[in-house]
């Protein structure tokens, strides 16, 4: 499935549909995809705590062991997508702190000088 989960052109949009439980699982796209698969990533992406997998042994114990391990090469990517958009959005935060910071100190001065002329 050539798709994104987590359909988005940005990081926030796509953080934001995490936060959200929106997803996209592979069975609604491709009909051909293991109804076990569709389950096991619903349930490991479940906003829900109690829905999901405690731990990756009891993930392995209801699955098969190739299953099991196609899973957590996709958990470990929405993993790594999800430290990315946060630290993006933290990035994305300090920036604009530091241009209103700049603009709010251009302002000022701007202000400043045009009561001297």
């Amino acid at each position: 499935i050539n798709r994104p989960m987590y359909p988005g052109q940005q990081g926030m949009e796509v953080l934001e549909q995490v936060r959200e439980g929106r997803r996209t699982l592979p069975r609604s796209v491709d009909k051909s995809v293991p109804a076990e698969l569709d389950e096991i990533i619903r349930r490991a992406t479940s906003l829900d705590r109690e829905q999901r997998f405690q731990s990756a042994r009891s993930l392995a114990a209801g699955t098969n062991p190739t299953t099991a391990a196609l899973v957590a090469v996709v958990l470990l990517g929405l993993w790594l997508l999800l430290l990315l958009t946060t630290r993006l959005h933290e990035t994305l935060s300090r920036t604009r702190t530091v241009v209103d910071q700049r603009a709010s100190r251009k302002a000022a001065t701007s202000v400043g000088s045009v009561g001297k002329i």
